[in-house]
């Protein structure tokens, strides 16, 4: 079981080949389309970097060694003896170190050098360990016994966000904040097309609209009994682990919601062949490209549309959507040139297709929280996550906010 050092920096190493993928992705995208990254762009990876060397820094840290020198545990083991293995005269010895191995450093020497479970077979004359095998008797030990695990514990729930990281999230650095944009109604007729030599040309101004983003903020804790704790060393690590992924998996589903959550729209049917499923794909793209000004980049789809598009194949006999060998995240290749997003959280067939302009998203992870208990013997274990989202207008309102603007960045493919 990994030491919370260990998560730690696992943690930040994920982070770190989190931002390397989306600049990857930014790069990518550029050369595909042969040009070198927009100012847009440019100022996404400028962030990127200054994001990945503050998680350097941070990873720096953890890697410390907190730990004895590597020499004086050489000789603190000889003094101890530390070569031969630790006979416990009983149960009740065994149970004493265990116990104490957090708190006690001679506990706990004794208890890392490797246990030898006592074999009680009669601890008295009608007293045994193990009441079943023993001449009938009043009791047993068996209270003592506990059959070990084998393997760790297995924690079925995703604990990615394979939608949510692939926006490509900015870190938050306040609760509420302002995205400006240019609203220049004039754009098209802002220009004097070939003018007489000395005319007056065309003068028109434009707006910079403001839009206030508030953070949103997941969280959640469980009351851990001190003597789980105290007893079994990995429990802690599991506690955390598993509440990590409850709130990986709420910032999904809210990715998922505010993608989903898009006006635009186009139907397909349900028994639609490989080239009705790559024209309403094109279809979306376009329409992606009109809303944003660039061509859609990724589709996203749940395990209905991954199942329906891995079912379908092209005049080759390929399938139209590669899959490698594992779990989810190895789907490679690519949908009709889009990079294929899977995550469990969208029911359905439904696809969505998007790109790096569709929307905006913001993320905030903060400390684990631990409060002790004395009068319950325990503690709260907390954690929290802030996340916000900006869908930028792609049509501005045409009477002032009566009509409301459009969002549509993101298209969505009802599939039937």
């Amino acid at each position: 079981m990994p030491t919370a050092i260990e998560e730690h920096a696992d943690t930040l190493t994920g982070r770190i080949a989190e931002a390397r993928q989306a600049a990857e992705t930014i790069y990518r995208t550029a050369r595909d389309e042969n040009r070198d990254p927009v100012e847009s762009e440019q100022a996404t990876l400028d962030r990127l970097a200054a994001k990945v060397d503050d998680l350097n820094v941070q990873l720096k840290r953890a890697t410390a060694s907190y730990d004895v020198d590597a020499a004086v545990r050489e000789k603190l083991d000889t003094i101890r003896g530390a070569a031969a293995p630790v006979a416990y005269r009983d149960a009740g010895a065994l149970m004493w170190d265990m116990l104490h191995a957090q708190t006690d450093p001679d506990a706990a020497d004794r208890y890392r050098r490797g246990i030898v479970t006592p074999t009680l077979t009669r601890a008295a004359q009608h007293l045994g360990l193990d009441k079943a095998n023993t001449v009938p008797v009043a009791g047993g030990f068996n209270g003592l016994v506990v059959a070990p695990n084998v393997g760790p514990v297995l924690d079925p729930y995703p604990g990615d966000m394979p939608l949510f990281t692939a926006l490509n999230p900015q870190t938050l650095t306040s609760a509420t904040f302002q995205r400006p944009r240019i609203v220049d109604p004039n754009f098209d007729t802002s220009m004097s097309d070939n003018p007489q030599e000395k005319a007056e040309s065309v003068s028109k101004a434009w707006d910079i609209e403001v839009e206030t983003v508030k953070m949103g903020l997941v969280r959640g804790y469980i009351n851990v009994s001190e003597l789980l704790l105290e007893m079994f060393a990995e429990s802690l690590g599991m506690v955390v682990g598993h509440m990590n992924k409850r709130l990986a998996g709420m910032l999904e589903r809210k990715a998922i919601a505010n993608v989903g959550g898009t006006t635009a729209s186009i139907p397909l049917a349900a028994d639609a062949t490989a080239a009705a499923v790559q024209s309403a794909i094109m279809t979306a793209s376009g329409m992606v490209a009109d809303a944003t000004g660039s061509l859609a980049t990724w589709v996203a789809f749940g395990t209905q549309g991954f199942v329906r598009l891995g079912s379908l194949t092209n005049l080759a006999g390929d399938s139209i959507l590669q899959v490698g060998a594992g779990d989810a995240s190895t789907v490679t290749g690519s949908v009709y040139g889009l990079r294929p997003i899977y995550t469990q959280g969208i029911a359905g067939a439904d696809l969505y297709v998007g790109n790096g302009a569709s929307q905006e998203t913001y993320e905030r992870r903060f400390p684990v929280m631990q409060a002790l208990e004395p009068a319950l013997f325990g503690r709260q274990i907390g954690v929290a996550g802030g996340y916000a989202f900006y869908n930028p207008v792609t049509t501005e309102s045409p009477d002032g906010g009566a009509t409301p603007a459009e969002r549509e960045g993101v298209v969505k493919i009802a599939w039937a």
